[in-house]
């Protein structure tokens, strides 16, 4: 589980366009990880859903799903990795 509003907010700030889909997901307009381009086809946006309490996604277009942590680092690249921030650490983790 994830601090209340944090999927949401992270949405927000990024300025990534999303809609909520009942009281526990969102849908992303668009799926970082399918590799065809959408192409503004409305059957092809809104096909990513973010659970907004465990941050659990699923594309319903490219069949990738994953955790939170995943979608985050797809959103940002530069994000450490726990194999980064070990070689950073020392190799503590």
């Amino acid at each position: 589980q994830h601090p209340p509003g944090e999927v949401d907010n992270f949405f927000r700030e990024r300025r990534v366009k999303c809609r909520a889909t009942g009281a526990d997901f969102l849908s992303i307009r668009e799926c970082p990880f399918c590799e065809k381009p959408h192409r503004n086809d409305p059957s092809n946006l809104f096909k990513l859903t973010v659970h907004r309490g465990s941050g659990r996604f699923r594309c319903f277009r490219c069949g990738k799903t994953g955790h939170w942590l995943e979608l985050k680092r797809a959103y940002n690249p530069d994000m450490a990795t726990p194999t980064t921030l070990a070689g950073e650490m020392g190799g503590m983790f």
